[in-house]
C-alpha cells in the first residue's frame, strides 16, 4: 500500500504541475475518497503520514483552483490521520512538521 500511495502521490502532483488551466486531478478526488474511507487508526505510522501529506496537498490545491480554503472536515480528517504514536525520532519530527503545516493552514 505504501509504495501505492507514494506511487500515486508524484503522478498526482506531475499531473497538477502540468494542467493549464490548474486543475485537481480526478485521481486526487478518488485518492481523498479511499484515505476518506479508512480508517487510520488501523493503518501504520509512515502510511499515516503519507496520507496527511496527500490530504495538505489536496487542501493546497483546492485553494489554487478555488480561490478558498477547503471545508474544515478535509483540516479534520488530516488531524485524524496524524493522531498517532511515533515509533522513533525521525516519524516524530516528520509528525511534528505536518502538524504544523496543518496549523498554519487554519
Amino acid at each position: 500500500m505504501m509504495k501505492e500511495l507514494e506511487n500515486k502521490h508524484k503522478e498526482i502532483l506531475s499531473k497538477f504541475d502540468k494542467s493549464n488551466p490548474k486543475l485537481i486531478p480526478k485521481e486526487m478526488i478518488e485518492t481523498m475518497e479511499y484515505i476518506n474511507s479508512r480508517d487510520p487508526s488501523k493503518h501504520p505510522p509512515q502510511i499515516r503520514l503519507l496520507c496527511s501529506q496527500l490530504i495538505q496537498d489536496y487542501a493546497v490545491m483546492y485553494k489554487s483552483v478555488e480561490e478558498k480554503e477547503p471545508d474544515h472536515r478535509v483540516f479534520e480528517l488530516c488531524k485524524a490521520w496524524l493522531d498517532f504514536q511515533p515509533s522513533n525520532d525521525q516519524m516524530q519530527i516528520d509528525q511534528i512538521n505536518h502538524r504544523y503545516a496543518l496549523t498554519l493552514r487554519r
